[in-house]
C-alpha cells in the first residue's frame, strides 16, 4: 500500500476543494467527516486506504485555509486599493501593448509577496532595481473581477501604475538565474530569425511572452500548448547528458546533477512542470546513490506534496495539473496498454529488425496513450 500516494491524493483534493469550490463555512463540516473516516480506519482495517485519503483531505483543507487567512490576508486587504509601494525587481521587464511589465517582491504587513507590475514606460527594468510609486493593486485569486492564472505561479498581486513611478537602479547580485535566462534569450534572438525566436524561447525556457496572440491562441485551441512548456523532457535530457559525461558514476552524477537541476529550475522560473520533474529526478538519483528502490508513484506523490505545501494554490495551475496528470497516466496505464499492443502485434522477443520495430511501436504508443488518458479530459 503506497501510503504517501494515498495521503497526497487526499491532500490535493482538499487544496482543490478549498481553491475552487468551498466557502469557509463548508470546511469545518468536511474536516469533521474526514476525521470520522480517519478514526474508522484506525479501528477497522478495510477502511485504511480511505482513512489515509481522508487524513490528507483534512490536512489539505486546513493548510489551504491557514495559507489563505494568515499569509494571503494582507494581499486581500489591498485588493482594489491605490497605495504607495516599493517593489524589488526580480526579473527583466518585457514590453506590453501599453508599456512594460516585470515581476518583483513587495512587503505588506511583514509578509513578502510576489507581484507582477505594469508600468507605462518601455525603458528596461532589470533585477536589482527598486521601483517606488503609486499603484492600484489587484488580488489574483479573486479580487475585483475574477480569479486569474497567476496564483498557480505564486503571484498573488498585480500592480498597475498610477502616476509616475521612480526607478532606482541597483545591483543584480543574487539574481543569477534571471541573468542567465536573459543571456540565453539574447543568444537565441541573435541565432534565429525574428519569427522563429519567440517559439525557440518558449521551447527552451518556457517563456511565451514573445509569442503573438494568434500563435499562442492556436496552440491553446489545438490542445498542444504543452509543447512550448519546459517539462520533464528537458530535465531528462540534462540528466542523461550529465550521466553520460560522468560515465554513470553514481556519486559524481549526484554531485553534478543536484546543482544543475536546481539552477535549471530557477532559470525556468520554477514552473510547476519543471519543479515536479526536478524533484522526481532528484529522488531517482538519491535512490541510485544509496542503492534503494525507486518507486515512481511515491516519487510523484512526494513532488506534488512538496509543491502543495509550498503553495497550495499551485493546484489551480494548468501546468501542475497537466504535468502530474501526464505522469500519473503513464504510470497507471502505459504497461497495460503496452501488453495489449504486444498481444495484438504478436511475438516481439529476440533480435532483428521486425521484433525491434514491434517493441518500439508498443513502447512509444503505450506511453503516448497513457499520458493522454488523464491530460485529454483536462485539456
Amino acid at each position: 500500500m503506497r501510503k504517501l500516494m494515498l495521503f497526497t491524493i487526499g491532500f490535493a483534493l482538499g487544496c482543490g476543494l478549498c481553491a475552487y469550490l468551498l466557502s469557509e463555512a463548508w470546511i469545518l463540516p468536511l474536516c469533521i467527516a474526514g476525521a470520522v473516516f480517519v478514526l474508522g480506519g484506525i479501528f477497522w482495517k478495510p477502511l485504511r486506504r480511505v482513512s489515509l485519503c481522508s487524513f490528507g483531505l483534512v490536512l489539505g483543507l486546513l493548510w489551504c485555509l491557514f495559507f489563505r487567512n494568515l499569509y494571503l490576508q494582507p494581499a486581500m486587504d489591498v485588493d482594489g486599493e491605490t497605495i504607495q509601494v516599493t517593489i524589488q525587481v526580480t526579473d527583466y521587464s518585457y514590453e506590453t501593448d501599453y508599456g512594460s511589465a516585470f515581476d518583483g517582491k513587495v512587503a505588506l504587513d511583514g509578509w513578502i509577496f510576489s507581484v507582477r507590475s505594469y508600468v507605462d514606460t518601455k525603458e528596461p527594468i532589470v533585477p536589482g532595481d527598486v521601483v517606488t510609486g503609486t499603484f492600484r493593486m489587484r488580488y489574483t485569486p479573486g479580487g475585483e473581477k475574477q480569479a486569474t492564472y497567476h496564483p498557480g505561479k505564486g503571484i498573488f498581486l498585480l500592480a498597475y501604475e498610477r502616476g509616475v513611478a521612480s526607478v532606482a537602479h541597483g545591483t543584480s547580485d543574487g539574481f543569477y538565474p534571471a541573468d542567465i535566462a536573459q543571456v540565453i534569450k539574447e543568444k537565441l534572438r541573435a541565432a534565429f530569425p525574428e519569427d522563429v525566436f519567440p517559439f525557440t524561447q518558449a521551447l527552451l525556457l518556457g517563456d511565451s511572452t514573445e509569442l503573438d496572440y494568434a500563435t499562442d491562441t492556436a496552440f491553446k485551441i489545438s490542445g498542444i500548448r504543452h509543447i512550448i512548456a519546459v517539462s520533464g523532457l528537458h530535465v531528462m535530457i540534462l540528466y542523461s547528458l550529465i550521466s553520460a559525461l560522468t560515465f554513470r558514476k553514481r556519486f559524481l552524477t549526484a554531485l553534478l546533477c543536484f546543482p544543475t537541476l536546481a539552477l535549471f529550475a530557477a532559470v525556468a522560473g520554477f514552473t510547476p512542470s519543471v519543479t515536479r520533474a526536478c524533484i522526481m529526478v532528484a529522488l531517482m538519483i538519491l535512490a541510485q546513490l544509496f542503492d534503494k528502490e525507486y518507486d515512481p508513484p511515491t516519487a510523484l506523490s512526494f513532488a506534488a506534496l512538496i509543491m502543495l505545501l509550498a503553495n497550495p494554490m499551485v493546484i489551480t495551475s494548468v501546468g501542475f495539473q497537466l504535468s502530474v496528470g501526464c505522469v500519473a497516466g503513464i504510470q497507471a496505464f502505459a504497461k497495460p496498454i503496452e501488453a495489449w499492443i504486444k498481444g495484438y502485434l504478436g511475438e516481439s522477443k529476440g533480435k532483428g529488425i521486425i521484433p525491434g520495430i514491434k517493441r518500439w511501436i508498443s513502447s512509444s504508443v503505450s506511453i503516448t496513450l497513457g499520458a493522454m488518458t488523464l491530460t485529454t479530459p483536462l485539456s
